[in-house]
């Protein structure tokens, strides 16, 4: 880990942060079998201030991660790293990298990237939380009974897994599957600690808003 930090620029628009998001996901996307931008890119925000992608590796299975930071993806991002197409690795640990995107159309520009290693099982969770934003990520993982949105006996532990009653494991393979305990689905775009929790609505069953089911970002 180095003791600099690539800045956040809260004056590049919407468009522009996300063709260059676009660009990563292309270089990344051979060596994933999933692979999606998240946090506020996602949720449209007028000027994101940096890039936020969760990914999960080639070959990593349900419960694969990357420990020991060798699969092709985190080869591929080493590389990259070291020929200069991406910038230098501000942090590099085995279920998050930092470093920084170069965008060629704002040549002063270097976007803050955070590429979050996640895995089958719990791929729900994680997008709901990186999405953000923070508070209401905080309160997807906060019970209801304490001022939350997760169903009162559902606990989000050990690297963002969805635990039940009794502590058994609830995979969440979608992002709808775990919102569906967490006070119902919600478009990134409209996600805020001011809506409503559906008690309602389980897995498989999830319309949005509008009363047609989300179709993923």
């Amino acid at each position: 880990m180095t003791d600099f930090r690539y800045e956040k620029n809260r004056t590049v628009p919407w468009p522009e942060v996300h063709a260059a998001a676009m660009e990563i996901l292309a270089m990344l996307r051979p060596h994933c079998t999933r692979i999606e931008i998240a946090g506020s890119i996602r949720r449209r925000v007028k000027c994101p201030g940096d890039i936020e992608i969760v990914a999960i590796p080639e070959g990593s299975g349900l419960f694969g991660e990357d420990p020991k930071g060798d699969s092709a993806l985190s080869q591929a991002v080493d590389a990259m790293v070291a020929s200069g197409v991406l910038r230098p690795y501000t942090l590099r640990g085995p279920k998050t990298r930092q470093f920084g995107y170069r965008d060629l159309r704002s040549p002063k520009v270097i976007y803050p990237v955070d590429l979050f290693i996640s895995s089958v099982d719990r791929w729900g969770v994680e997008m709901s939380i990186r999405t953000g934003p923070g508070n209401f990520a905080k309160a997807l993982v906060t019970e209801q009974q304490y001022g939350g949105r997760l169903r009162d006996g559902y606990r989000v532990a050990d690297g963002w897994r969805l635990y039940g009653p009794g502590m058994k494991l609830v995979p969440t393979p979608e992002e709808e599957d775990f919102m569906a305990y967490a006070g119902g689905w919600w478009s990134p775009a409209e996600r805020s600690l001011d809506l409503p929790i559906r008690h309602e609505q389980r897995p498989g069953d999830l319309p949005s808003p509008g009363g047609s089911r989300p179709a993923h970002a």
